[in-house]
């Protein structure tokens, strides 16, 4: 990329000294001009390499351009009286016009980069986004998005930290591609739910319209509305449930529904909604069913739920700790 002009740059000097048609004293300005600092000595380095890349070094070739010139100026307008510039000029112009063009070159190249755009929600709501293709991201809280300024190529290509609602803009011939730490989701348009924050084991994949296929490696699966993958980081393993936890986009409507649902499912729910630790202290209580109908966010808070859970389920004890909860308690009866 071509550096910025040094101040007092004498362009016409230059011209002239590359044409070879300087005076004594000429020529002595210049290359004292030359060897004053290194940023003059690259900028007439720079010149000089712009002037030998058209290939005219000779007053032969610069009379074969003005013929040239002139034969084409013939074809399209009446017949003038030549003129012809001293050799210097014709230099000056042949590098303006290689400097105009090598900036246009390098503010179109620029205009037309493609960058990594990464959105952080750090709010305590959930972030909208419309990506450049006109599909729409709810993003939740803690989470993070990186997506392209515009998508080239064969794919739309995002990747996801965290836990994001996704409406995809149908487009068969470009499909959507979400890289969710060690999966990637392929839709061509539809929506579904991904949960994948880094800390967490799984990888949840849970879908509201359409078709969507996950993969890990070899390893893929579909699955359409009412289903979910997930897969388990430890055991490196994929699987497809046909019944999905119908409240994994309650982090983004604020409205829960337990009917029947284990208290691990519950736990992971009220997690994504309220953005807290919710730890259960033995196994043998993961599996406990939860039944609490038409809970809103917005009209009660965590630990009102929690509350209710331990009225429906006496033996649990609740703590709180530094980051969250701790469930503890006994194992439910038959």
């Amino acid at each position: 990329m071509m550096k910025k002009v040094p101040p007092y740059a004498p362009d016409e000097l230059l011209a002239k000294y590359l044409a070879g048609e300087t005076s004594s004293q000429e020529q002595a300005e210049v290359e004292n001009w030359i060897q004053k600092n290194e940023e003059n000595r690259f900028y007439f380095q720079e010149i000089k390499a712009s002037w030998e890349a058209t290939g005219i070094v000779d007053e032969e070739d610069l009379k074969m351009t003005d013929l040239a010139w002139n034969s084409f100026q013939q074809k399209i307008s009446p017949p003038q009286k030549r003129v012809l510039f001293p050799q210097w000029m014709r230099v000056a112009a042949v590098i303006l016009v290689l400097f105009v063009s090598g900036y246009a070159l390098i503010n179109w190249l620029n205009q037309n980069q493609v960058t990594e755009i990464p959105v952080e929600n750090l709010a305590e709501t959930p972030k909208s986004l419309d990506l450049p293709d006109g599909s729409h991201i709810a993003l939740n809280q803690h989470s993070t998005l990186t997506y392209p300024s515009q998508f080239e190529g064969k794919q739309r290509k995002v990747s996801l930290e965290g836990e994001a609602f996704f409406e995809v803009e149908a487009n068969p011939q470009k499909p959507f591609i979400i890289q969710a730490g060690p999966i990637e989701i392929k839709v061509v348009g539809t929506s579904f739910n991904v949960r994948s924050f880094e800390k967490e084991n799984e990888v949840i994949v849970s879908v509201n319209s359409g078709t969507v296929e996950v993969m890990d490696g070899d390893n893929k699966v579909s699955i359409t509305q009412g289903q979910e993958a997930v897969f388990n980081k430890t055991e490196k393993t994929l699987s497809l449930n046909f019944a999905s936890n119908p409240n994994r986009d309650s982090w983004l409507t604020g409205e829960f529904n337990f009917d029947n649902m284990p208290l691990r499912e519950v736990a992971i729910t009220l997690e994504s909604a309220y953005r807290v630790n919710i730890d259960i202290g033995s196994l043998e209580i993961e599996e406990c069913p939860i039944f609490i109908d038409n809970l809103k966010k917005s009209e009660t808070n965590l630990a009102e739920v929690l509350k209710i859970i331990t009225i429906n389920h006496p033996q649990f004890n609740i703590a709180q700790t530094s980051d969250g909860f701790l469930i503890m308690g006994e194992a439910c009866g038959p």
